[in-house]
């Protein structure tokens, strides 16, 4: 060893990088044996070092000779681990996944990759040596994770680990329906609820409160209530891996009141037969007690009927029907009932003889009324009565009517012909029981 000799050494790797921590990574060195890490490769996988020699001083004058030689330089993949990663969990957990290198390269530059449940990650910048990915578990099962490290060689490296994903129940938040419910109104019936597991499927178990149960696949349902009442609703929620959830809620159904649509005539004729019907719509599954009040101190408690008004005038039709809830309707309307002629028939014979009594008779189809009868036997005669007797004094044709009248002025007429017949005349003497000759005989 020549102590006059000074050797300084110039190792090539400035040259290729210009941003680098040379106070780490000097890149020349004097002595006559060195030693140097090669951060990385290079760009030609390799670097030219030389070592210049003086003689008796640094100084350009001393120079003596230089040597150059290229020294290949190869690449050496990272090596990845995971920090510290858990082994199990829950769905919907979000888990930090940190992944670290090592790379005796310190001037490569790396990326990372993950794979988690088949989904890709990447590649994202390493910063310290390290990356780090935040990932939600959707649904339960062993889950598998890959992290991989890339340099800028391409060089990489994989590290696989799996989790255990566990399965958390459904949880029932509320049910919701509307405010204002009513028998026979389609109501929607929505169970607000969360799982962690967004992947989760789930069934639904209603039970209306009321015997009725169904099952959905989704956290809504229509359901008619067919009559009012207070009902507890439960409602049960179950995953596909057999976590369930229950919650109930009360529920009030309003009574409505019968929608009723009556069939009334406007008018009618005394005595004639009317229908009258009465069609009953409640959306609750009711009973009824229905009454109508035919405004003649008539009352009738069936839907339909058919009826006679025997007189005539104005009457006012109530008709009421109540559910065994207590909802009423009622309904009103008038009806005019007109009065009509009496309808009449006369009795007396076809044929008779002078001086013979007569009986006469007239009836009337409507017998419930006081009437007014005037009767005109044709010979001058009249008479007041409904069945009068009359003589007629002389044969003869002679036409019988009577005039009718009710109490509303209406009248009606009927006439007949008679025949009397003519009589021979009847001699009634009276002679003495004995009488002398010669003597006058008095007859009377």
């Amino acid at each position: 060893y020549d102590s006059s000799l000074f050797y300084v050494w110039d190792f090539g790797h400035s040259s290729q990088y210009k941003v680098f921590n040379w106070e780490k990574f000097e890149d020349r060195a004097m002595g006559n044996i060195v030693e140097f890490t090669y951060p990385g490769q290079g760009r030609r996988n390799g670097y030219t070092a030389k070592v210049t020699i003086y003689k008796g001083g640094l100084a350009r004058k001393n120079r003596i000779t230089e040597f150059k030689e290229f020294i290949p330089v190869l690449n050496v993949p990272p090596e990845i681990f995971l920090k510290k990663p858990p082994s199990e969990c829950f769905e919907g957990d979000e888990i930090t996944f940190t992944a670290v290198h090592f790379d005796p390269g310190a001037a490569d530059v790396h990326f990372y990759n993950w794979i988690i449940e088949g989904n890709e990650f990447g590649p994202y910048d390493s910063k310290d040596n390290s990356n780090k990915i935040s990932y939600t578990f959707k649904d339960e099962g062993i889950i598998s994770l890959t992290a991989s490290v890339r340099d800028d060689d391409r060089d990489s490296d994989t590290i696989f680990h799996e989790i255990s994903v566990k399965n958390l129940p459904p949880v029932i938040d509320r049910i919701e329906f509307p405010s204002e419910m009513n028998e026979g109104s389609l109501i929607t019936l929505t169970g607000i609820f969360s799982d962690p597991g967004v992947n989760d499927s789930h069934e639904f178990f209603w039970d209306f409160g009321n015997g009725v149960k169904d099952t959905t696949t989704i956290n809504k349902i229509d359901y008619i209530y067919e009559d009012n009442g207070n009902f507890e609703i439960k409602l049960i929620i179950k995953d596909n891996s057999g976590d369930i959830d229950s919650l109930s809620s009360n529920i009030i159904i309003n009574n409505v009141d019968p929608i009723i649509e009556v069939n009334i005539p406007p008018s009618a004729d005394e005595g004639q037969s009317i229908s009258l019907s009465l069609n009953i719509d409640d959306p609750g599954n009711d009973t009824h007690k229905i009454t109508w009040d035919l405004g003649d101190s008539t009352v009738i408690s069936i839907p339909s009927f058919d009826y006679i008004y025997p007189d005539n005038g104005d009457f006012t039709i109530n008709v009421s029907v109540e559910d065994d809830d207590g909802g009423l309707t009622n309904f009103t309307q008038m009806i005019k009932i007109n009065n009509l002629p009496p309808v009449i028939e006369i009795s007396f014979p076809d044929s008779s003889s002078e001086g013979e009594n007569i009986l006469f008779d007239v009836s009337v189809l409507k017998d419930n009324e006081v009437y007014k009868y005037q009767w005109d036997f044709g010979d001058g005669d009249l008479d007041s009565t409904k069945s009068p007797s009359h003589k007629f004094a002389d044969n003869g044709t002679y036409n019988v009517s009577v005039i009718v009248t009710d109490k509303d002025g209406l009248s009606s007429t009927k006439n007949k012909d008679v025949h009397i017949k003519n009589m021979p005349p009847v001699v009634d003497a009276k002679f003495p029981k004995k009488q002398y000759e010669g003597s006058k005989v008095n007859v009377i």
